[in-house]
């Protein structure tokens, strides 16, 4: 396991402004990995941003919400309905989703939390990288609608073309790739979105791996979650990192948060997508 960040974000002439030169200061990374069945996460000492950071620029927490007008008229921003597509579990009928559809309730602040990121993976980046989203409501919920926004400050709205719903109290995983994350052993009903289709590598969303890491969803300009990881410090290839509390408050929180222990697949990186944390 890596105690440093070893693997910079893809390089991206449109985000140049971001580069800091000499004035970044390396970031130094203490990280203790959580105890299998403790129940409790070892924290991720909180590192320090540059004093010249500009959080709003990088898409950090601080950033504001995004709507759906406002990334279409941002040339930075990809147009989901054409580039996206829902991914329909292979469990899941026609009516039965059509049904989920029409019950399902725009969500607000509290009813969804992220609880995994494979922002560093062992495959291909941004290909090989997913983030997870669980469902705390009784109802369905619709993700359709919604935007993702990374770290970039790059933003996605989820396709509205088919309706994406996250079910009740259940993992949810959305891939950058479907192809890929198939290959890669990701349970096929877990998948219920793919933020990648028809993206090149230096497209759309992608899930930094340093110190400006963040992501975070929005109903247009409500911010509904935010993990900003990045200035945690936690860097470990093949390792995604894990929520250990099922709870909206302190989901934004280092010390909630762990590296995943085990494979979730014959010969796959370590994690738990579609599945409980294992650092629990």
């Amino acid at each position: 396991m890596s105690d440093s960040i070893t693997k910079p974000s893809c390089a991206r002439d449109v985000h140049s402004t971001l580069t800091m030169g000499a004035a970044v200061m390396a970031l130094s990374i203490a990280l203790t990995s959580c105890a299998s069945g403790s129940g409790t996460p070892a924290a991720f000492s909180i590192q320090s941003a540059p004093e010249d950071y500009d959080a709003s620029a990088a898409g950090g927490a601080a950033v504001e919400g995004v709507s759906a007008q406002e990334a279409g008229d941002d040339a930075s921003y990809e147009s989901a309905d054409a580039l996206s597509c829902a991914v329909s579990s292979p469990d899941n009928g026609a009516d039965a989703a059509a049904d989920d559809a029409g019950s399902a309730a725009t969500p607000s602040t509290g009813d969804l939390i992220i609880t995994e990121i494979m922002f560093d993976p062992s495959g291909l980046v941004p290909e090989a990288q997913w983030f997870e989203i669980y469902n705390l409501t009784n109802g369905p919920v619709l993700l359709s609608g919604l935007t993702i926004q990374d770290a970039w400050g790059d933003a996605q709205t989820i396709s509205a073309n088919a309706p994406v719903i996250a079910p009740p109290s259940t993992y949810v995983v959305l891939v950058r790739d479907l192809t890929t994350a198939v290959a890669n052993g990701i349970p096929d009903a877990s998948i219920v979105y793919e933020y990648g289709a028809g993206l090149s590598p230096d497209q759309g969303i992608e899930l930094a791996s340093d110190w400006t890491g963040d992501l975070s969803l929005w109903n247009g300009g409500v911010e509904i979650v935010d993990v900003p990881y990045g200035p945690w410090g936690v860097a470990s290839t093949g390792q995604s990192i894990e929520l250990a509390s099922l709870q909206f408050v302190g989901a934004d929180q280092s010390a909630n948060w762990c590296l995943a222990q085990d494979p979730w697949a014959p010969g796959s990186d370590d994690g738990t997508p579609g599945e409980p944390s294992d650092c629990f």
